[in-house]
């Protein structure tokens, strides 16, 4: 059990990973401040993520593997979806379609964590804050037309 837990942990990690860089690519096209400091608020959650995991793959006996920038190479179509069309509703477009990507890989976790109460809490608690974040996005989404200009 533990071997197959802990890779699938990795692969969680290094989701949290993209996604986190994600963020950062994501940032160089927000205007609006609060939508900034949300996104930022999330990448470091998500950044948080990956030292959780890691920490949880150690406790299960596993070892430490280090993370590519885009090990799945998830991030090439999102970063590339924002280059080309740039600004802040492409931003929101592009981090609505990570974190639902993302959030389902938590929702399908929890059925291969359910072997291993704590980690299946930390993830669930993860799974909620993915929760947030889309929920976020989704809701700014609404707030602002493709061109980024405030809807009335």
């Amino acid at each position: 059990m533990s071997e197959h837990l802990c890779d699938n942990l990795w692969s969680l990690a290094q989701l949290d990973r993209d996604v986190a860089s994600v963020y950062g690519e994501a940032l160089k096209h927000v205007t609006d401040d609060d939508i900034a400091a949300r996104f930022r608020e999330f990448r470091g959650e998500h950044e948080r993520h990956v030292s959780g995991i890691a920490a949880a793959v150690e406790h299960l006996g596993g070892k430490r593997r280090e993370l590519e920038a885009d090990g799945l190479e998830r991030v090439a179509p999102w970063v590339g979806a924002l280059r080309a069309m740039g600004g802040q509703h492409s931003a929101l477009s592009a981090m609505r379609a990570a974190e639902k990507y993302h959030s389902s890989r938590y929702h399908e976790a929890m059925a291969w964590a359910s072997e291993a109460p704590e980690i299946e809490s930390m993830l669930r608690r993860f799974r909620n804050e993915e929760a947030r974040h889309l929920a976020f996005i989704e809701s700014s989404l609404g707030l602002f037309s493709p061109d980024g200009d405030a809807t009335s």
